[in-house]
Order: C-alpha cells, then sequence, then structure tokens
C-alpha cells in the first residue's frame, strides 16, 4: 500500500526536524511545501530560522519576507528578520524590523534589547537607553539589560545613573561580577576610592582574579 502524504503532513514532518535541529533537513522537507503552496507563511518562517541556524542569513531574510508577504502580522517573523539584518550588519534595517514586531507585540522583550544594542553599536546613546529602559519595564528582574543600560551611561559620562543600573544589576543577581567592576571604575571617575575598593572586595570575593587590582588600588586611599 502506498502511503501519500499531504502538505500539512510535510508541514509537520518539517516542525519535527526543527525540533531535532537538523535544519538541513527542515529545509529539504518544506521546499516541497512551498512549491505547491507558496503562500504558507509557517512554511517560509521555519525555512527562515532553519537558514538562519546554518548561518546563512540572506536566504534567511528571503524566507522571512516571503513568510510576511502572508502573515504581515507575526511579530516573531518581524523580530527574526531583524536579527538577519542584524548578522548582515545592517543595523538601520534591524531596528525597523524590531519596531515592526512592537507595533504588533509591544511587550516583546527581545526587541527592546536588541533595539538597546543596535543604537549603541550606532553610537546613538539616548536612543539605546530607551530600548533598555523600555525592556527593564517588562522585565525588571534581567540583572544583564541594567548592566548594558550602565554601560551607555557609561559612555555619555554620566556616571552616577551608570552606578544605580549597576547597583541594581548586583541586587538582582549578588554573584554579577561585571556590575561590581563596572561600578568600581566608575566610583573612581567620580573620586570615590573608598567605594571603588569595597566594590573591587566584592568582586574578588566572587573571582579571586581581582585581588590584584584591589591591592593596586589601597594607596589612593591613603594620600
Amino acid at each position: 500500500m502506498v502511503i501519500v502524504m499531504s502538505l500539512d503532513d510535510y508541514l509537520e514532518k518539517g516542525k519535527a526536524y526543527f525540533v531535532q535541529k537538523d535544519y538541513t533537513k527542515v529545509i529539504e522537507t518544506l521546499q516541497m511545501v512551498v512549491e505547491f503552496d507558496p503562500k504558507s507563511a509557517t512554511a517560509w518562517k521555519l525555512m527562515g530560522a532553519s537558514f538562519a541556524e546554518l548561518g546563512k542569513y540572506k536566504m534567511a531574510f528571503k524566507c522571512y519576507q516571503n513568510s510576511l508577504e502572508f502573515n504581515p502580522q507575526d511579530s516573531a517573523t518581524w523580530y527574526n528578520m531583524g536579527v538577519a539584518y542584524e548578522r548582515l550588519n545592517d543595523l538601520g534595517n534591524a531596528i525597523k524590523s524590531y519596531k515592526e514586531a512592537l507595533k504588533i507585540d509591544p511587550e516583546l522583550e527581545d526587541a527592546w534589547i536588541n533595539i538597546g544594542e543596535a543604537y549603541r553599536e550606532l553610537g546613538q546613546f539616548s536612543q539605546s537607553i530607551n530600548g533598555y529602559k523600555k525592556a527593564v519595564d517588562i522585565n525588571p528582574k534581567d540583572e544583564v539589560i541594567w548592566y548594558n543600560m550602565g554601560c551607555v551611561y557609561d559612555k555619555l559620562g554620566k556616571y552616577k545613573k551608570a552606578i544605580n543600573c549597576y547597583q541594581t544589576a548586583v541586587k538582582i543577581n549578588p554573584e554579577f561580577v561585571p556590575g561590581f567592576t563596572n561600578m568600581a571604575a566608575d566610583y573612581i571617575e567620580l573620586g570615590e576610592f573608598d567605594n571603588a575598593i569595597e566594590c573591587y572586595q566584592k568582586a574578588g570575593e566572587i573571582d579571586p582574579k581581582y585581588v590584584n587590582t584591589l591591592e593596586n588600588l589601597k594607596p589612593l586611599t591613603e594620600n
């Protein structure tokens, strides 16, 4: 008996391959789907994600475009297209794609984070901070977002605001060494050496490699 698979069967098979991380098989399987049903937004989306996993971002981008042609209200596909643009170093279009995703789902935390990162790479620090602020409004318990926002405030020379961000980061995760070390560097910029030493002490308790830095700082408080 010959078993004939429907397009839905092939689509489900492609999804199963994706879960198994066999991305080449996903593409091979779903190419058959779009050959007979070129309006299958799901097939194009999964193919795009598979090409992206294989590092073929130009191919991923084309698949996402096809997917959005038939389902323009899919925030995840807009987000994924933004990631593909980033991988192609097209930050302007990456930001536009993330903003399209956010029109559909304003609570898409990763899109706000990536907007913050992209603007940071472009040197547009105020917009970067706005992106991070939106992200922490959604998820205030992510120490990395607070840390990244602190780094941008450092770029602007706003050390006190940066310190506030780092303090929040280490309050969320007391083992987060970069928060302590960046805070220490900012206290040095402000001439608050005792606070800097305290931060390095905490960093050294977590990671002993910072003990030497602490020893180098101590003479500053003795002058």
